[in-house]
Parts: structure tokens; sequence; C-alpha cells
């Protein structure tokens, strides 16, 4: 994937294969009715990792999951951020990760490359700069409750993409594409960009499940 400077590492890419897909059948013209609005509100979930270092009485040199806990600071002056510890196998006792989570402040446009057969983002570090900040905000009010520096670690990458056929601009509410009847989208590319401040997980089972119900009902 081509990655511009002022863009990130895609964790986890099987979550923006569909947007892939319908890009890549758009272009080749194999749906030629899919709409523009294919490839539009992509973006992170706010997504940004960063480590407490200097915490070995709080920390393990095995750190288990998938996190079971989140925490939330409502109170950023900001914007409100939410935090999962981020297990890792790769670092020591005295290291703990957080993956960061907020409402982006910009999303983004996904495009479909020949040349290398994939898909490339207009995804701006500096449009999502105040997003940056109120997530560091929040790490350095942890550290200053329970010990331990901030290491930033946010150009690693998301793990949650969303968007890309999202409700309201390349599909209606139940997930069918706009000009393509019959074709319908029921996972992470329907949600615009953010789950807001939370791992999308549930929102897009849910959503899903509320999908399914509508079009079972239509094919009875």
């Amino acid at each position: 994937m081509k990655i511009p400077a002022s863009s990130l590492i895609l964790n986890h890419r099987e979550q923006f294969h569909t947007t892939k897909l319908l890009l890549k059948a758009k272009a080749s013209g194999d749906i030629p009715s899919l709409n523009d609005g294919i490839g539009k509100e992509w973006g992170t979930n706010g997504d940004e990792l960063f480590s407490r270092t200097g915490i070995s009485e709080s920390a393990g040199s095995v750190q288990g999951g998938p996190a079971n806990i989140a925490a939330y600071d409502f109170e950023n002056p900001i914007k409100p951020t939410g935090f999962m510890h981020s297990p890792t196998f790769a670092v020591g006792e005295s290291t703990q990760l957080q993956m960061g989570m907020c409402i982006p402040d910009q999303t983004s446009t996904a495009t479909y490359n020949h040349r290398t057969d994939r898909i490339d983002f207009n995804w701006s570090r500096t449009a999502n700069k105040p997003s940056h900040n109120a997530l560091l905000h929040s790490m350095n009010k942890m550290t200053d409750a329970s010990g331990g520096s901030v290491v930033d670690l946010s150009a690693t990458g998301t793990w949650h993409p969303l968007g890309g056929a999202t409700m309201g601009v390349a599909c209606s509410y139940s997930g069918e594409g706009y000009g393509t009847p019959n074709l319908f989208v029921v996972d992470g590319a329907l949600i615009p960009g953010s789950a807001g401040v939370a791992n999308p997980a549930l929102t897009i089972g849910a959503n899903a499940e509320r999908i399914m119900e509508s079009v079972v009902s239509q094919l009875r």
C-alpha cells in the first residue's frame, strides 16, 4: 500500500476489504452502477497507540487480552477520549500499551490504485492534530495519577478502520448500495469513520443484526 508521508500505517487490513472490493469493481466496470459515494467517509475511529513506561509494579512481562475494560475522559478540555489496554508480548515488565480512541477531526477518501491493486487514502495527520492532542492530554493525566511516562506511538497506525461504503453516503440506512439494488454492506465499511470514542465491534455487530432483520423480512 502506498502511504503518503502525512498518512499512517494500517493494521488489521482485512477490515477494509469491502471498500477495496467495491472500489475495484467500480473502477473495472464489473459493477458500473456503484455510486460516487464509495470510498468516502473513511476514518481511523480516532485510534492512536501510546505506551506508559516505568510502571513495573502494575505491568507484567506477559500481557494477555483482549482488553475487557475501557476508561473514558469526558472532562478532557479538547474532546472526550476513550482508552483500552492493548496487550502485547513485545515489551518488558515496565511498559503497558494503551489504545486511545476519539472522534476524528477529519475523515478521508479511499481510492483504488490500479498499479498496486490496493487502495490509497488521503488521510491527514495534520488535520487530525486536535484529536492527537486530546489523546495525549488524557495520557498525561494517567501518568500524573499513577506514575510512569508517556511514549507516543501514534504513527504505528489504526486498529479499527471504518467507512468507505457509509450509510447515507454510499448506501441507504438499510445497507443497500445506492444504485445497486440487492447489494448490501453490513460490516464496518458502513460506519462513517468513527464509533463514538469506543471500540466499534459491538456497534458493527448490532448494526449488522438490525439490517439482517430488515433484509430477511423482505426476502420472505
